[in-house]
């Protein structure tokens, strides 16, 4: 059960940064990139992810 709620919050995650880069190509900014960076750098399912992966 734990996994299949990590899939769920790492696809939420990822439909999340779809959205927020679609945001950022109607209105390209620095600021708009940096948000879009800051908001999936802490995203704990990604997170959970890129540990995962750097430790192979």
């Amino acid at each position: 059960m734990e996994r299949i709620n990590k899939q769920k919050n790492f696809c939420k995650a990822v439909e999340r940064l779809n959205e927020a880069l679609a945001e950022y190509d109607k209105s390209p900014s620095d600021t708009m990139r940096d948000g879009v960076i800051y908001r999936f750098k802490f995203e704990p399912s990604w997170h959970g992810k890129r540990v995962k992966y750097n430790a192979v």
